[in-house]
């Protein structure tokens, strides 16, 4: 499974991958961006789960997320970290926009994103089809 992350802080962006990589070993690939518009340039269709932070500088999460569709990504396996409030975002990016809105300094809130990543990485074992659906959005 092929993940990309895209968050400003570079600091994030290797805590979640070191965590993924600790989990899942050899069955993800995580990929780190600390600026976006080096990430769009990377992005292709074949990334399963892009997480996104909201806030970077230049270019927010919901214009991040709108390219990542352009290029291919199906919204529903698009997760974004923030820091503010998840009731706050769901303002600028609601239900069916993405699969999750996570807050990253809550802990509660870094768990659902592993029970998420679980679940994804579950579905990639089996073959299954991604879900059409937001899974989770707390």
């Amino acid at each position: 499974m092929k993940c990309m992350v895209v968050d400003d802080n570079p600091l994030v962006g290797r805590y979640i991958k070191q965590q993924m990589l600790k989990r899942y070993g050899a069955m993800v690939e995580v990929l780190v961006f600390d600026n976006p518009f080096e990430a769009i340039r990377q992005l292709q269709p074949d990334v399963d789960v892009l997480i996104v932070d909201y806030e970077m500088p230049g270019l927010s999460g919901p214009a991040f997320i709108d390219f990542a569709v352009q290029r291919g990504i199906d919204r529903h396996r698009i997760i974004v970290l923030s820091s503010h409030d998840p009731d706050e975002i769901r303002q600028t990016i609601p239900l069916g926009r993405c699969l999750a809105i996570i807050h990253k300094q809550d802990r509660t809130q870094q768990e659902i994103l592993r029970l998420i990543m679980d679940s994804l990485i579950k579905r990639a074992r089996s073959k299954k089809p991604f879900p059409n659906g937001p899974a989770s959005d707390t």
